[in-house]
């Protein structure tokens, strides 16, 4: 069973979706996906301190840059904390 909070997440969506105009192309889905990013995001919950890293990495010989972004509570900054590593499968699909 999904969340109920979910479904209205995923309505939300949707909604802001739906005026992508029919056709548009990579650039076109790319910045609407932005802009619909910026719009449902929900704000940080106090006592959380994010950090934005970038690492390069070599992909078939090309250096390019994979952003990181780091989660941890502010208060236990610079203790060991329990980790949970994300790694995102693919499948571009938006932008």
């Amino acid at each position: 069973m999904i969340n109920p909070e979910l479904h209205i997440f995923l309505a939300d969506w949707a909604r802001h979706w739906a005026s992508l105009p029919a056709g548009s192309g990579p650039a076109a889905r790319r910045a609407h996906f932005e802009t619909v990013a910026a719009v449902m995001r929900q704000p940080m919950p106090d006592g959380v301190q994010t950090a934005e890293h970038w690492v390069a990495d070599t992909i078939d010989g090309d250096v390019r840059q994979v952003r990181l972004r780091s989660f941890r509570p502010a208060a236990g900054a610079g203790n060991a904390q329990p980790a949970l590593i994300y790694l995102h499968g693919g499948a571009w699909m938006q932008g």
